[in-house]
């Protein structure tokens, strides 16, 4: 028997396949003659960069003008900090945590063309449970297709999840929670299997990751500069995914994390976001107008501390499903550089000797977002014969 998957399970995978998964398995051994039972992994996030993208922030630190920088996480040696302060954030899921249960949704289809397929499944697949719906499969000869949609976590942030009848793949919407330690990675997976299916084989459930994690790191900072916190304003905070596609909202809302006191000098590449290995988990958008990155520092300068909030706009930011993307915070700039110009570039004084002016000027640059900004620095001369 020849079986057509779906279109709609084309138009699921295409956008949310973007690298390599795992291949270890939750499930060691399939269950028994009739029982439903899954086999689950997950696939990795992309990191992902706009190489080269580089905005200035408000202030400067101790005389130091501030550079906020796009980057991949890839580029950068990056590390976790290990202060628990660090630790409670939005949580990649990987094969080694994933969740004590996901929902499915399973369609039995009675042909190739069947438009009103039959919903047997509607469930909680847990993991103590060995990943075994308690329903069983449809008849054997009742059925010439099935078809699962599976959604974790599905929670209260999960809402109007929306069953077809037509069997093709639900829609819901999905709202960040504002505490970030409450946000979590949600992942989706959808699974076509033929009535001549293998008696007691587990279906493979492949999760994807249908967010986008962020992430803010620290770079190069003076002495005397402690991180008090960090926020991202004016980012779409809830969406409705259908279609394989989301469609943000038009609310946006503020992300904080507080309470770092961070050293900054002395914690370069560390994520001040995401503690050991997480992220906030936002709503895939282009990032709407007025939206910003913004940090809140010490600054201990002339005997006293000064307190100052850093920020720079991340408008117009294209965040992708199932992709990280890793902002810095340095006083070195991604794509600085230094220019020396020398006026006239050839005088020569024969072999008279004598004398003649020359003019030379010196800046450092870097390669903005909408421009290249240079700055004047100090230029040193020696004379060599």
């Amino acid at each position: 028997m020849r079986i057509r998957v779906r279109r709609i399970l084309q138009l699921f995978l295409m956008p949310l396949v973007f690298t390599g998964c795992h291949d270890n398995l939750f499930l060691e051994k399939d269950g028994g003659v009739g029982d439903i039972t899954f086999r689950v992994t997950t696939a990795q996030m992309k990191a992902t960069a706009q190489s080269g993208v580089t905005t200035r922030a408000t202030r400067t630190v101790a005389g130091h003008a501030v550079y906020l920088s796009k980057v991949s996480a890839s580029d950068i040696n990056l590390h976790r900090a290990t202060d628990a302060s660090l630790t409670t954030r939005g949580e990649m899921v990987t094969d080694d945590n994933f969740y004590d249960s996901f929902h499915v949704l399973g369609y039995a289809f009675a042909s190739d063309g069947d438009t009103q397929p039959k919903l047997f499944l509607n469930d909680d697949i847990k993991k103590d449970n060995n990943w075994t719906a308690t329903e069983l499969w449809p008849d054997a000869g009742s059925y010439d297709h099935t078809q699962f949609f599976a959604l974790a976590p599905y929670d209260s942030q999960v809402t109007d999840l929306k069953t077809q009848t037509d069997g093709s793949m639900p829609s819901f919407t999905y709202t960040v929670p504002k505490t970030i330690s409450e946000q979590h990675d949600l992942l989706a997976a959808v699974q076509t299997v033929g009535a001549n299916r293998v008696e007691g084989s587990a279906v493979d459930m492949k999760f994807y990751h249908l967010l986008t994690a962020v992430d803010v790191v620290l770079g190069q900072m003076p002495d005397g500069v402690t991180v008090k916190s960090v926020s991202i304003s004016g980012v779409t905070d809830k969406g409705t995914f259908a279609n394989s596609a989301w469609t943000p909202s038009t609310t946006t809302g503020t992300f904080s994390a507080t309470g770092l006191d961070v050293d900054a000098a002395n914690n370069q590449n560390v994520s001040l976001l995401s503690g050991k290995g997480t992220y906030l988990m936002m709503i895939p958008q282009t990032v709407p107008d007025g939206a910003k990155l913004s940090v809140n520092v010490d600054v201990a300068e002339s005997n006293k501390t000064s307190n100052y909030t850093l920020s720079t706009s991340i408008a117009g930011d294209k965040w992708q499903m199932g992709h990280t993307y890793t902002y810095t915070i340095s006083t070195s700039a991604v794509g600085k550089g230094y220019i020396l110009t020398v006026s006239p570039e050839n005088s020569e004084l024969g072999g008279t000797g004598g004398t003649t002016a020359v003019g030379m000027y010196s800046y450092s640059y870097y390669k903005g977002s909408d421009k290249d900004e240079r700055n004047s620095v100090d230029l040193y001369a020696e004379f060599q014969e």
